[in-house]
């Protein structure tokens, strides 16, 4: 074995290792979130109401929820725009 080889050989097992890291946070993160598509969660900023679910992977991996903004009343705003909400930040969910 040369060097090319075992870059090579060092290069494979590193990406299958943070393939299989990823693969772990995602299942972790998804597995702690009790909220789905559709849902309406609040943050100290205001409501939004789910409609895609993401995660981050950082050193704890959680969900990252991405809506449309709602009034107080729980209507979309005009505006129509789209934010999204960390599960760490979440103060409800109804």
């Amino acid at each position: 074995m040369d060097i090319e080889d075992y870059k090579n050989k060092k290069s494979v097992i590193d990406h299958d290792y943070r393939k299989r890291l990823n693969a772990l946070a995602k299942d972790f993160a998804f597995s702690n979130s009790s909220v789905a598509v559709g849902d309406i969660v609040a943050d100290h900023i205001g409501s939004i109401k789910v409609e895609v679910v993401r995660f981050h992977a950082g050193d704890n991996p959680s969900c990252v929820y991405v809506g449309v903004e709602l009034t107080k009343k729980l209507v979309p705003k005009k505006s129509g725009v789209n934010r999204s909400v960390s599960q760490i930040n979440l103060i409800g969910s109804e």
